[in-house]
């Protein structure tokens, strides 16, 4: 019995490619975290600094934004990710920019 229910969730756990996407989703995790620092910075320089030069804050924000681009271009798409996953997690990142 053991034997079978082991198999089977070998089976299963290869067919999904659990520790591919485990490994993706790690890496995907740390990138977007130092994203997201990297635009928790520029923000607070934009607060500090009034007379910021523009076009010096622009050419970081579109490189950053670029960036999440090519992070978010990594996800496959995965039929056990649900809509209430999806959902939480965007709240989550909005929570943590401070976005309402």
């Amino acid at each position: 019995m053991f034997t079978s229910a082991s198999t089977l969730l070998a089976i299963i756990s290869s067919q999904l490619d659990v520790a591919e996407k485990l490994r993706r989703h790690s890496t995907s995790t740390a990138e977007l975290s130092s994203l997201s620092m990297e635009i928790g910075s520029l923000i607070l320089r934009m607060k500090i600094k009034d007379d910021f030069p523009v076009e010096e804050f622009e050419e970081n924000l579109l490189a950053l934004r670029r960036k999440y681009g090519m992070e978010t271009g990594k996800f496959l798409h995965d039929l056990l990710l649900t809509r209430r996953l999806r959902n939480e997690a965007q709240t989550t990142t909005n929570q943590k920019l401070d976005i309402s």
